[in-house]
């Protein structure tokens, strides 16, 4: 593969984040990632810009699902089930 190729695919999920197409642009980071860690190398300035916005938009969508919320506390036992609430 070319190292082009990867840029595009990595410019691609900028503009399909930008667009709100937030599944879209994981999957085309994730092409663009593996592109770049195999043509560049891991350690490569443009392989760590990719994975950088990788993992923002992982953590984003994670709290968007409400998958991954470590700082948000725990429901106390005393409080009343949600459906109770007005």
């Amino acid at each position: 593969m070319h190292p082009e190729t990867a840029a595009t695919l990595h410019d691609l999920a900028m503009f399909e984040e930008r667009q709100g197409n937030l599944q879209e642009a994981l999957a085309l980071y994730h092409r663009a990632f593996t592109l770049r860690e195999q043509v560049l190398g891991q350690d490569h300035p443009k392989t760590e810009a990719t994975r950088q916005r990788l993992t923002a938009l992982e953590h984003l969508l994670d709290q968007e699902s409400g998958t991954s919320l470590p700082d948000d506390p725990l429901p106390d036992a005393s409080d009343p089930p949600l459906e109770h609430l007005p």
